[in-house]
């Protein structure tokens, strides 16, 4: 089996899966910083993502996310009281460092599914 990607932010990497940098089919699964509980928490989210992380592609950026919940590809380590994977690091860092290195930012990892 091929190394897929996993994403450590819900917001950063749903935005760059909707921009077209990373294939959807490419991605086994987010590992999120959220705490989404319900359905009504899902749409809280995206609604406000859309007006921030996702300014650029809202649409694309809810239906990918919608799509990821209902495969249950999204886990969120906070709803089990543990501390998410990428919480101690800085996205906007790890955004330029990928951009002068040329790679996929430091919140997306490769992964051997089996």
């Amino acid at each position: 089996m091929a190394a897929k990607l996993v994403g450590l932010s819900l917001s950063f990497c749903v935005r760059e899966i909707a921009q077209g940098k990373v294939p959807f089919e490419d991605v086994a699964f987010l590992s999120t910083g959220t705490c989404i509980a319900t359905p009504d928490d899902l749409e809280f989210v995206i609604a406000d993502y859309r007006r921030t992380y996702w300014r650029d592609c809202g649409d694309e950026a809810a239906r990918i996310t919608r799509i990821l919940f209902n495969e249950g590809r999204v886990l969120q380590p906070k709803l089990e009281g543990q501390t998410p994977l990428f919480a101690h690091h800085s996205r906007t860092q790890a955004m330029n460092e990928a951009l002068d290195r040329g790679t996929l930012p430091d919140y997306w990892l490769a992964w051997e599914g089996h």
